[in-house]
């Protein structure tokens, strides 16, 4: 859609949506940082886990958090599929195979 051809109420439900994206980004980004600092740091430090683990524990804590938790709550309320915004499900497990081999490759 161009933004000529958005109506009114399409954009306030659009503006909505950013707002909601936007709070919930940065609570999650405020919990993840200050409130979880010290078990973060300390899980991160823990070195009778192995280092894959930790890193894909917190990277996906924190990018899930930050990223995905506010679409996540916009598409729920929405009542919306994430296909509709071009997420798919073709060659799924390759594309993980493929990750997972690359991650411990490091």
């Amino acid at each position: 859609m161009t933004a000529a051809r958005i109506n009114t109420e399409e954009r306030k439900k659009l503006i909505t949506d950013l707002w909601i994206i936007g709070i919930v980004s940065f609570l999650a980004l405020g919990i993840v940082v200050f409130a979880m600092q010290n078990g973060m740091n300390d899980f991160a430090g823990n070195r009778s886990i192995p280092i894959v683990l930790r890193v894909l524990a917190i990277g996906l804590c924190g990018q899930f958090a930050v990223s995905g938790l506010g679409i996540s709550i916009v598409c729920l309320i929405r009542k919306q599929r994430f296909r509709e915004f071009g997420l798919n499900t073709k060659n799924l497990i390759p594309s993980l195979l493929l990750s997972i081999c690359a991650a411990c490759r490091n």
